[in-house]
């Protein structure tokens, strides 16, 4: 019979030795282990009464026995919504929930002013600083959006974060920190999407300038090299389509899965699509119709979804017929 040798060590064998570990709800830790410490258990008595497992196996986890020691040990801070009654010393937290205005601006404005007038420390965390920005600058209150609050803001300041918080919260009476729930009654959903490393070196070996390539929504363009541009002050590189009547597109690079070359039946070289019609999508209408013979393999098209925004940039060339 094998011998199976079980592993002791937990991720807080690899912690720096001054590092702080923080507990929220140590109470509701311990029970979410317990409970999957019995779940567990019950799983595994199934499986040695069907002799699916070995009776050596020894628990991939640590019970609740086994943690508690070791969080002990290192340095920590509990966080509990009421004392335990343990004997352990605590500090009081003055928090409390942060008042909802559910969309009603003008009424949050004037509340926002008087916080202010009477030197109340404000901090909004929105997806909308910008226009949050300049409705407050309606009102006499300026305030440029940050990416990041390095210091503590001075008392009777305000302090627009462009960002993403779950709920705010008012501490110490005097420390106001709103989110988009409690400013508009609602907030945006991060999107959780798996980002796609890009594949540089497509661009150099795949594609090179003057070959033509096929965008799987803008059809046929010549790709005309790569540009950096900036957009809202960060620096990017796109891809450089050109289409027929001038008209170009610039692709972000880690969109490049959306482009690929153009494999033509003949020698001869492809028309160039018109963007802002619907040629391309008819052309691709026309290869699905059963009446119509393929091209064999006229043009590739991957097909896989992009998460990048924005998808593409449209140059500033284009006419006003030319949008569509």
């Amino acid at each position: 019979m094998p011998v199976v040798i079980p592993n002791k060590g937990s991720i807080l064998d690899y912690l720096p030795k001054q590092a702080l570990l923080i507990l929220d709800e140590p109470v509701s830790i311990q029970e979410a282990v317990e409970s999957l410490d019995t779940e567990a258990n019950e799983l595994l008595n199934d499986k040695l009464e069907q002799g699916e497992l070995p009776c050596n196996l020894p628990k991939p986890y640590f019970t609740w026995g086994e943690l508690e020691p070791e969080l002990n040990r290192q340095r920590h801070l509990a966080l509990t919504s009421w004392h335990t009654g343990r004997g352990e010393s605590g500090q009081r937290l003055n928090f409390a929930p942060a008042s909802n205005y559910a969309g009603r601006l003008p009424v949050f404005i004037k509340k926002t002013k008087q916080l202010l007038d009477q030197k109340h420390r404000l901090i909004l965390v929105s997806h909308q600083a910008s226009r949050l920005s300049e409705l407050l600058a309606e009102e006499d209150v300026i305030a440029s959006p940050v990416t990041e609050v390095k210091q503590l803001p001075k008392p009777g300041s305000l302090t627009l974060v462009q960002g993403l918080l779950a709920q705010g919260w008012v501490m110490n009476g005097n420390t106001h920190l709103f989110t988009d729930d409690e400013i508009f009654g609602f907030m945006k959903q991060r999107r959780l999407v798996k980002k796609r490393p890009v594949l540089r070196h497509k661009l150099f070996v795949d594609i090179i300038p003057g070959d033509y390539v096929v965008h799987v929504e803008y059809g046929i363009a010549r790709f005309a090299g790569v540009t950096t541009m900036s957009s809202n002050r960060v620096e990017r590189e796109y891809l450089v389509l050109q289409y027929a009547a001038g008209d170009r597109l610039y692709v972000p690079t880690d969109q490049i899965d959306r482009v690929s070359r153009y494999v033509g039946a003949s020698d001869r070289p492809p028309a160039l699509s018109r963007l802002g019609t619907q040629e391309w999508t008819r052309s691709k209408q026309r290869q699905k119709s059963p009446s119509v013979p393929p091209l064999k393999q006229s043009w590739t098209i991957n097909r896989w979804q992009f998460w990048c925004r924005p998808r593409c940039w449209r140059s500033s060339t284009f006419s006003p017929s030319a949008r569509g």
